[in-house]
C-alpha cells in the first residue's frame, strides 16, 4: 500500500492531471484505494474491508466512467478469497454488504444516474462509441506519440507499480 502511494505521488501524469483539478486525480487515488482494499480481502476478508472497497467502487463509477476498468479488481479479489480461505462462500453476505456500499456511494456523488438512469445511459453510449472512433482513428501513427511519450517517461514507475503489485500478492 505504502508503495503504491508513492508510485502515485511520484507519478508525473497525476501530477499534472491533479494541478488541473480533472477527475483524473481522483480516479487514481479511489482506484489505488480499491486495490489496496482488494488485497486487503485476499489476505483477511472482513466486512468492514468490503464496505470501504464497495463504497470505493461505487465513488470510482460516479467520478469517471473509466474508473469502472478498477473496479473488476474488486469481484476478482472476491473469488479469490473464496478459494484462498475454504471456510468463505462464494455468495456471501459481505457480497451484499459491498453491493449496497458501492449503490449507496454511487447514489451520493452521483444521484442523476438513479434519477435519469434513460438519459445517463444515452451519454455513456454515445461516449462509448466516440471512444471506440478515437481508439479505431488512432492506428494513425500521427497519434502515437501520445502512449509513447507517456510509455518512456513513466516506464520506470509503472514496471515498479507492476513488481510492487505482484509481490504484495
Amino acid at each position: 500500500g505504502l508503495l503504491a502511494g508513492l508510485l502515485l505521488v511520484l507519478n508525473k501524469v497525476h501530477f499534472l492531471r491533479a494541478q488541473l483539478a480533472l477527475p483524473d486525480a481522483a480516479v487514481m487515488f479511489f482506484a489505488t484505494l480499491l486495490v489496496y482494499y482488494a488485497l486487503a480481502i485476499l489476505q483477511a476478508p472482513a466486512s468492514r474491508h468490503y464496505v470501504l472497497g464497495g463504497a470505493l467502487a461505487g465513488l470510482l463509477a460516479g467520478t469517471k466512467a473509466n474508473g469502472l476498468l478498477t473496479v473488476v479488481a474488486w469481484p476478482v479479489a472476491h473469488v479469490l478469497s473464496s478459494r484462498l480461505h475454504p471456510g468463505q462462500r462464494i455468495f456471501n453476505v459481505r457480497l451484499l454488504y459491498s453491493a449496497l456500499a458501492a449503490v449507496g456511494a454511487l447514489f451520493l456523488v452521483h444521484p442523476y444516474f438513479f434519477l435519469k438512469f434513460h438519459e445517463v445511459a444515452t451519454l455513456v453510449s454515445y461516449e462509448a462509441d466516440r471512444a471506440l472512433q478515437v481508439a479505431s482513428a488512432s492506428a494513425d501513427p500521427s497519434y502515437l506519440w501520445i502512449p509513447m511519450r507517456l510509455a518512456r517517461d513513466n516506464a520506470f514507475l509503472a514496471a515498479a507499480y507492476v513488481f510492487g503489485f505482484l509481490y504484495s500478492v
